[in-house]
């Protein structure tokens, strides 16, 4: 025994050596292998979940029968053959002959396919993000809480987010490119051009379209009789009575006032409009163009910050297309709901240094409640916050003002000495 350990002892260093240099090349290609497999998995059983909706409930509980699951299996399969595809191809590429004005120093080949295989990781990691959002898409997954949906939102903007910030360049190794590329970029930048010249006017487009929209569903809503709440019938009664003169007058509350519950003399600016129509659904719509002023300051801003009016069109479109802006303006119709794109106004100015706007339309925000006054002065914060000695006067006169106010109506023009009264009715 001592003898053959003798003989093996001098092999062991060898050995372990060719063991090292065997784990560094087979350890690194089985983890880059991990990726296909990865996006074809993904890419495949999406597609299989999205073509059979009625499968998503049994995919979910990992309840789907055994003789069904080759169907998985066949689409996982096509989607990994995809994915493959793709690998070839773009290895194909980085190995074709360099064009004629190239440089005369290449890569290596195996640097050109490793370089290959990476630009598809990065670009193909955007696929991890399709089983999310098929789950997402599902039926009953509001159900299930709001911390799942959150979770799975945030997964798949991580994906989304990552995919996009490692998006790989091109890089000045790879070839030139033809002609018909270079005529596509050019037509893209010409495009792009007009699109930042038009993009006012698709702006005015966008606002049509969400005020025409919402206000045909809340409209649709309350001629349904879908009222969830007490608060639209208060409201109305409440500038019934402003527009004839009993400002802030209510027939339900106690004192036969509003600020009994809330002080929002904003209903007294808003009676004469009321007066034109005095109905409820006037409220509704009214609502619905209000908050639909908010893409002006969220277009201007954005354009301004990003120096760009298709960013700037791309902000006020996602604050257009957001559920929770939908939900304010369509939950029948309330003062504070009047706030929101007051705050986004007063941001807006305060970056814009224009201190006159900024006094107005902050005055016109203290008027729609009382604790209204609490939130901006976090708009103030942030001007003491962002910097310069404009706007950080307007900070933290802004805040000493909300707080000032805040008490002052407290005190003298409300019932209700509590900090957040809640509503009293008769």
């Amino acid at each position: 025994m001592s003898a053959v350990l003798a003989r093996v002892r001098p092999l062991l260093p060898h050995l372990a050596r060719e063991v090292d240099e065997l784990a560094t090349r087979i350890v690194p290609m089985a983890l880059l292998a991990l990726w296909p497999l990865a996006y074809g998995v993904a890419l495949g059983a999406s597609a299989f979940a999205w073509t059979h909706p009625s499968w998503r409930r049994a995919l979910d509980q990992n309840r789907v029968p055994s003789a069904e699951s080759l169907g998985i299996v066949g689409w996982t399969a096509c989607g990994l053959v995809f994915v493959l595809a793709i690998y070839a191809w773009a290895i194909a590429r980085s190995l074709r002959p360099l064009p004629p004005g190239a440089p005369t120093e290449a890569a290596p080949r195996r640097a050109r396919m490793a370089a290959a295989c990476a630009r598809c990781r990065e670009r193909l990691r955007l696929s991890l993000a399709l089983p999310i959002a098929v789950a997402l898409a599902g039926p009953g997954v509001e159900s299930d809480g709001p911390a799942t949906a959150m979770a799975l939102s945030t997964l798949a903007a991580a994906v989304v987010a990552v995919t996009l910030y490692r998006w790989p360049a091109r890089g000045p190794s790879d070839s030139a490119p033809s002609p018909a590329l270079a005529r596509f970029r050019v037509g893209s930048r010409a495009l792009a051009a007009l699109a930042r010249h038009v993009a006012p006017v698709l702006l005015v487009g966008l606002m049509g379209w969400f005020i025409a929209l919402l206000g045909r569903l809340t409209l649709i809503d309350y001629r349904g009789l879908h009222a969830h709440t007490i608060d639209l019938g208060l409201y109305d009664n409440i500038l019934w009575h402003s527009a004839h003169h009993d400002w802030l007058g209510s027939s339900f509350l106690l004192g036969g006032h509003h600020s009994s519950a809330h002080f929002d003399p904003i209903l007294i600016a808003l009676a004469p409009v009321y007066a034109l129509r005095p109905r409820a659904d006037t409220l509704l719509v009214l609502q619905v163009v209000w908050v639909a002023s908010a893409l002006v300051p969220l277009y201007r801003l954005a354009s301004d910050k990003l120096g760009d009016p298709l960013c700037g069109l791309a902000f006020a479109a996602m604050y257009a297309a957001h559920p929770a802006v939908h939900g304010a303006a369509l939950y029948e119709f309330h003062s504070l709901t009047l706030a929101g794109p007051l705050l986004i106004w007063l941001v807006y100015l305060l970056e814009r240094a224009s201190y006159g706007a900024y006094a107005l339309v902050l005055t016109i925000a203290l008027l729609c409640r009382e604790d209204v006054a609490l939130l901006v002065c976090f708009v103030g914060l942030y001007g003491i916050l962002r910097g310069g000695r404009g706007r950080a006067r307007a900070g933290w006169v802004t805040a000493i003002a909300c707080l000032a106010y805040f008490a002052v109506v407290k005190r003298f023009f409300m019932d209700s000495p509590d900090l957040l009264n809640s509503l009293t009715r008769k």
